[in-house]
């Protein structure tokens, strides 16, 4: 028997074996730091939702929260769709995601693809982005978060999980939006709220320690790469609409 496990097999067991941790209850501290990252970009209850990628479905849940009711996700995974399914969400399981979007052209006001996009290999990328674009309507929105290149400590996200093939800076994810067809983009660094869970010692850390060291790292990138990056982040947060 073949016991080579390829990059496929490794997605489609993604949820039994990423360091997300087995199915199980979100934690009130990861919605927390959605709502504080994302809830200002959510278009209402009235707008249709898609989430690709769930995982363990922590966005699909902040959404019920909310009271949204048209949501629905997409994975090549079985265990994570089968995991979805049963929190009764709706979970496409898809072979590829792309085919799916092309399939339902202008049909989401929102998509989310947060820890995503690191994922999909770069000969494919583009392609998938410009399939996102598609599927949504005019004025629809996609906020992608991925792992930063520009982080001092990038290599904790792009290396943290075996199947991450990348990660990005604000300068690739300007190409890689502008190829898809987006023009109207902006980034954003991603924080944990004050109260979200932390220690004293964490907070100290967190908006005192961090920034100093973030204003060093920029000074000193500045004065030596000539380039000063605003976000230092370990993630990169992208909100980009479909022009109307």
């Amino acid at each position: 028997m073949d016991k080579k496990i390829k990059n496929n097999e490794m997605m489609r067991r993604y949820l039994e074996t990423a360091p997300i941790g087995q199915a199980g209850n979100v934690p009130k501290t990861k919605i927390e730091w959605m709502r504080h990252n994302f809830l200002q970009f959510f278009p209402g209850k009235e707008k249709t939702y898609l989430d690709i990628g769930p995982g363990q479905g922590d966005t699909l849940l902040f959404w019920k929260e909310l009271g949204y009711e048209k949501i629905q996700s997409v994975d090549i995974a079985e265990d994570v769709c089968a995991h979805i399914q049963k929190l009764g969400f709706k979970c496409n399981l898809v072979s590829d995601p792309a085919d799916f979007l092309n399939k339902n052209k202008e049909r989401f006001d929102f998509i989310m693809l947060s820890d995503v996009v690191e994922h999909i290999p770069k000969d494919n990328l583009v392609e998938f982005m410009q399939a996102v674009y598609g599927s949504l309507k005019e004025g629809g929105m996609v906020v992608i978060k991925v792992p930063n290149a520009q982080s001092p400590h990038f290599a904790v996200g792009r290396y943290g999980d075996l199947t991450h093939i990348q990660s990005f800076t604000e300068l690739s994810l300007t190409q890689l939006l502008k190829l898809a067809g987006f023009n109207n983009f902006k980034f954003y660094a991603e924080n944990i709220p004050i109260g979200n869970g932390l220690n004293i010692k964490q907070v100290v850390s967190e908006h005192l320690i961090t920034p100093i060291y973030f204003w060093w790292i920029r000074k000193l990138r500045g004065a030596i790469a000539h380039e000063s990056p605003e976000i230092l982040t370990q993630a990169i947060i992208t909100v980009a609409e479909k022009n109307k």
